[in-house]
């Protein structure tokens, strides 16, 4: 059996709720133990939506932005292994960066090993997510599944 913690940011906590639901009921339908921390955070995804977040070193003048280049050696120098999608972009393509959730969850079904079809996301998603705003995420899910190689 699988297990997952499943971290809901305050963007989908507050404004997107559907979006947390439809993935919590996509994970149990797929047998996945799921644990939600009790204190939730800010990952800080309406920032990173938008582009760049400057520390205060940055806007202290103190430090100069981190290149891509030197934040992908520092994190998978303390990650056992990471996968660098543009699942934001991905996002921003279909139409809203609000979608890069679904993405997230399509690359981390096609990254987990788990099977699961277009059609049992549409089974998932269909109970959580209103019916306007379903083909999108069917469609932001597939796409995150493409791009993390399935």
């Amino acid at each position: 059996m699988y297990q997952a913690n499943l971290f809901v940011p305050c963007l989908v906590d507050l404004a997107l709720p559907d979006i947390g639901f439809a993935t919590l009921n996509l994970l149990r339908r797929l047998g996945v133990e799921v644990n939600i921390p009790d204190t939730p955070g800010c990952c800080g995804q309406p920032f990173l939506n938008e582009g760049r977040v400057y520390p205060m070193g940055v806007i202290a003048g103190e430090m100069d932005y981190p290149t891509q280049e030197a934040l992908r050696a520092d994190l998978d120098a303390l990650s056992k292994e990471a996968f660098w999608l543009d699942l934001t972009g991905i996002a921003k393509a279909l139409g809203s960066p609000a979608l890069a959730s679904t993405a997230i969850l399509g690359a981390f079904v096609a990254k987990s090993g788990l099977s699961l079809t277009k059609e049992d996301a549409f089974l998932a998603l269909k109970d959580s997510i209103p019916e306007k705003k379903l083909a999108s995420n069917l469609e932001a899910f597939e796409a995150g599944r493409l791009a993390a190689g399935a």
